[in-house]
């Protein structure tokens, strides 16, 4: 889930005389320094030593920790005092703060007497000094007198004397706030500056471009305002929006809100004037809901196509199986009682589908099993994988077939698989005998390369019937490298009966697993 929202920050330009400590790239004393952590001290001569220790690089015979961030990035900072332009943004949480420096020098090409004049501020503070002003430690955009403009960290900024008279246009800059919740439920947050200011550098107007980014506390109330502005409540257990139905079968099917806008918002990070919610995770506000949530669901996927009754049960168990219904203890929907929830009037359509697929396709017939298929570059959470394909129900152990299993990903990703479903153990066929296993509490079968063990098949055993399927690829298709896990190729699964299975499967199955391995 992503939240972003923006606003706008006034900037103010103030001319001050001040001292202040800035970085400058020194070489010289970065190769010193170099030097001396390679050879030790007693080569140097005493005047460079007393140097070193003056500026707090040395104490004693060791390097001091500015002298390692000297050594290392090259930077030193050097204390300068003279006057500067010093640009200030307003934001209601941050505060005020500086963003950009000019060091400023009196007009050239001018006679003496003007050029003294320059330096007569009509009316000045030295006393009352806004302590905002100073600033302890940050990064500001610093212009020189040549017009270059360098990102430079600042330290020890103290105003000695302020123009009070000294007036600029005020520029609004870009405020945006970032709200993430990861997938492992932890949450970040971070404000970002940004925009375009201008100066005048030898007489001439100079537009630069600033940017500041920071890490703030992700404070939980925050997602209550929001939540408030969009008349939901959120719910901190399940890190969910409980809402009413949504009219988007989209939202029903999936419970996630891909994309709202918001405008006008109070949060306890201040006013924004607009924004957009991105995977905005959400659920039915109570009981009720739920099973209006169910039944607009059931329309939503009788009104497609027709379904046999396995079909439906399969996929009401992965429905009501979602971290997002799964507290409500849903009942699934069969026969009459399935019928009485699709609407006949507004989704004859539907209606239709259900009373075939229930009532006029004969028991004896065969027809098709469940599927289900990942498109290349789809996101896919290995427990979401498991939750699909198991219907929530508990997994005791796991056999895996595939001729070709023998890679180390091919080991990582049923290692994942079998932790999502919380089993220890199980058993893999292969054509390799020296195929990689997740632990010791698996076990390797091989066999030789025939037809009937072309697929790859999928059992999970558990304390009932065991949950069969095949599926056209193999592990490689979870790819790990990204932050959040890919799909590689498009693997499609399909689910299988037991006399569906090869024989050498069967009789796996008729045989009682060691608990060694399950």
């Amino acid at each position: 889930m992503e939240i972003i929202l923006n606003r706008q920050v006034k900037v103010d330009c103030k001319k001050v005389l001040a001292t202040v400590d800035v970085e400058q790239p020194r070489p010289d004393l970065q190769k010193i320094l170099v030097a001396a952590s390679e050879q030790g001290l007693s080569t140097f001569p005493d005047r460079l030593i007393s140097y070193l220790e003056k500026e707090n690089l040395i104490e004693g015979e060791q390097l001091t920790e500015q002298a390692h961030h000297t050594k290392q990035t090259g930077m030193f900072s050097t204390k300068e005092r003279g006057i500067y332009h010093i640009w200030y943004f307003h934001d209601q949480y941050l505060g005020i703060h500086p963003i950009a420096m000019l060091r400023w020098e009196p007009p050239r090409n001018r006679s003496y007497h003007e050029q003294i004049k320059s330096y007569g501020w009509p009316s000045v503070h030295r006393r009352g000094i806004p302590k905002e002003l100073h600033c302890n430690s940050t990064n500001v955009y610093l212009i020189d007198h040549d017009g270059s403009v360098d990102k430079r960290l600042i330290s020890n900024l103290k105003i000695e004397v302020l123009d009070d008279k000294y007036r600029t246009n005020s520029p609004s800059i870009e405020t945006q706030l970032r709200y993430t919740l990861g997938r492992n439920k932890s949450a970040q947050a971070a404000i970002q500056i940004q925009g375009n200011l201008s100066c005048h550098v030898a007489g001439k107007e100079r537009h630069f471009s600033v940017s500041r980014k920071d890490i703030i506390e992700a404070k939980p109330e925050f997602l209550h305002d929001v939540a408030g502005k969009l008349e939901f409540a959120w719910e901190p257990e399940f890190k969910r929006m409980r809402c009413d139905v949504s009219d988007k079968a989209i939202v029903r099917s999936e419970f996630l809100i891909r994309k709202r806008p918001v405008n006008e918002i109070d949060t306890c990070y201040g006013h924004f004037f607009g924004g957009e919610l991105i995977n905005l995770p959400v659920m039915p506000k109570n009981p009720a809901t739920a099973n209006l949530w169910h039944e607009a669901w059931l329309n939503d996927t009788y009104r497609e196509d027709y379904l046999s009754p396995d079909e439906s049960r399969y996929l009401q168990r992965c429905w009501i199986n979602h971290p997002a219904v799964k507290p409500y203890n849903l009942s699934l929907k069969e026969g009459l009682s399935l019928l009485q929830v699709l609407n006949r009037q507004q989704n004859p359509q539907g209606f239709w589908h259900a009373s075939a697929g229930h009532y006029l396709i004969p028991s004896a017939s065969h027809v098709q099993q469940p599927r289900c298929r990942w498109a290349e570059g789809d996101k896919l959470s290995v427990e979401t994988l498991v939750r699909h394909l198991v219907s929530g129900v508990v997994v005791t152990g796991l056999i895996y077939s595939d001729r070709y299993y023998q890679s180390r990903k091919n080991e990582r990703n049923l290692s994942a698989i079998a932790q999502s479903c919380s089993c220890d153990g199980g058993v893999i066929f292969s054509v390799n005998k020296k195929a990689k296993l997740p632990s010791q509490k698996w076990a390797l079968r091989t066999m030789e390369k025939r037809p009937e063990n072309h697929d790859r098949y999928w059992i999970f055993l558990t304390t009932g019937e065991p949950v069969i399927w095949t599926c056209t690829s193999s592990l490689d298709f979870i790819d790990f490298g990204e932050e959040e896990p890919e799909v590689r190729g498009t693997p499609t699964f399909t689910r299988l009966r037991n006399d569906e299975l090869p024989s050498y499967l069967t009789e796996m199955l008729s045989e009682p697993l060691s608990k060694e391995y399950v």
